[in-house]
């Protein structure tokens, strides 16, 4: 009975050994994961920090590579135009070897029905230390067996031990006091990104096509290391049941840039993979090499749209991928589209009353300032506007200037006065601080400053100037001016 009761407390007391170590690698887990997202850069432009927190399952399509399809796919235009969810899982310089990782890694969170991989970095040489695209790119992945498997068996990928623990890296962040509240609170908070993955601009830069593509027929071969690279990326497709698209977006190419994509298209014709290669339908596209790119290598918004209006129209045709959605996800990627069209057309309207409803949006902080008595200038629409977001108005003096600031689409400082200034900090991720002074003298500029840079100066009228919070950048900044009937002048 004693040697029973014995082999009881032995085989407890393993059990309870057993959970409590159990218990410890999970916590240690847990940890690691909360410390690794506190001391991550909380970069705006790296697709990949969002991407884990989209709705598991909910992308049909995901395109992989460069900046090419950052700025050259937009898949809110596919979403609007053919209901058809994807994602720009591209990063800046996406070595191909991070492609194929990042292809394998995106199946823990989505299972696409269609791969869409931009062949641009496979015409270049991987010589070079692309350690810090790396980190954009594969940091906001959790550490996984897999991830680890890979990192430690790429050559490229040094110091491997920055990759498997990344506050290996970013440790100094808490020596040189960058850490804020917002940093501790970003792993508590599923940030998914607005656009999709897609990067707005909409400068414009005249580029020269080169011509007549179709009579190239010549190939060059790319590197040993990148062809080995997609076929291993064709033969995982096949192996995991998911079609693979490959693809050229447009830019100024050269000619040995195109005889290296002859050849990437031989090797897809050998593995029965497609090959759509954009440089040869800008005309089909519409794509103009007088307003659609902002530089040598890049579209702008307005290239961005055609390119994707076109390909969600092939996709659309050639792929069964528009399925049936939650309400909540239909919701999500309507208001995401809803946020792409006002950034878009906001600089077009010149009406003061619909620009005070476009800016009412709770990514934008908006800077409001005028001169002696502008206020009381403004029409009665207007102040109505201005009274939803909690501006009062000076009843008591008619002769000031005055300050105005909406966050979140409420009002959060409001100043009349002869000589005022403010402060207004607003983004502690990136500690970013608003800084406006305006005056009723001329001695005093009515300025407004954002982190120490000037970035506006004005005279008379209401001034209105836009931050998108999402973007990281002032998408506008206009005056309504009582001399020409309060229209925009930009």
């Amino acid at each position: 009975m004693e040697q029973k009761t014995n082999l009881a407390f032995f085989r407890s007391s393993i059990l309870k050994r057993f959970f409590s170590i159990i218990f410890f690698i999970i916590l240690v887990v847990i940890l690691y994961s909360y410390v690794n997202k506190v001391f991550l850069l909380k970069d705006r432009m790296e697709a990949s920090n969002f991407f884990v927190n989209e709705p598991k399952n909910s992308i049909d399509v995901l395109f992989l590579g460069s900046s090419h399809v950052l700025c050259g796919i937009n898949p809110l235009i596919i979403w609007n135009e053919q209901q058809i969810t994807s994602y720009s899982l591209a990063t800046n310089a996406q070595m191909p070897y991070a492609s194929l990782m990042l292809a394998r890694l995106s199946q823990d969170f989505q299972k696409p029905k269609l791969i869409v991989l931009d062949v641009y970095m496979f015409l270049r040489e991987v010589n070079f230390d692309a350690s810090e695209w790396n980190h954009k790119a594969l940091d906001p992945f959790p550490l996984t067996l897999q991830k680890a498997f890979f990192i430690i068996k790429t050559e490229r990928i040094q110091n491997k031990l920055e990759f498997l623990f990344p506050l290996v890296k970013y440790h100094s962040r808490l020596m040189k006091e960058e850490l804020s509240n917002q940093d501790f609170l970003y792993p508590l908070i599923n940030t998914t990104s607005l656009l999709k993955g897609y990067s707005y601009f909409d400068s414009i830069y005249e580029v020269e096509f080169l011509k007549k593509l179709n009579q190239i027929i010549e190939k060059k071969a790319i590197q040993p290391e990148n062809e080995k690279t997609l076929l291993e990326i064709i033969q995982w497709s096949k192996d995991n049941h998911i079609p693979l698209l490959l693809t050229a977006i447009p830019y100024q190419t050269s000619l040995t840039d195109y005889q290296q994509i002859n050849y990437i298209a031989s090797i897809a014709e050998q593995n029965n993979v497609p090959f759509l290669d954009l440089n040869k339908r800008v005309e089909e596209i519409g794509i103009l090499s007088t307003t659609d790119f902002k530089d040598e290598g890049h579209t702008n918004v307005f290239g961005a749209e055609k390119i994707s209006s076109w390909f969600g129209r092939y996709l659309a045709s050639t792929y069964n991928l528009n399925s049936s959605k939650k309400s909540d996800i239909l919701q999500n990627w309507n208001d995401a589209y809803a946020y792409y069209d006002n950034i878009r057309h906001l600089k077009e309207i010149t009406d003061l009353t619909e620009y005070l409803n476009r800016i009412d949006n709770p990514h934008y902080v908006s800077v409001l300032t005028g001169g002696d008595g502008d206020y009381d200038l403004l029409p009665r629409e207007a102040i109505e506007k201005l009274q939803d977001f909690g501006f009062i108005g000076n009843k008591k003096d008619h002769s000031t200037c005055f300050i105005g600031i909406i966050d979140q689409g409420k009002s959060v400082v409001e100043k009349h006065s002869r000589i005022i200034e403010a402060n207004y900090p607003f983004n502690t991720y990136l500690h970013d601080y608003l800084y406006i002074q305006n005056s009723t003298t001329t001695t005093i500029p009515m300025q407004v400053k954002l982190n120490h840079e000037i970035v506006a100066t004005y005279q008379h009228g209401l001034n209105i100037l836009v931050y998108d919070k999402e973007k990281g950048l002032i998408i506008d900044n206009v005056t309504f001016d009582p001399q020409t009937g309060l229209k925009a002048v930009k």
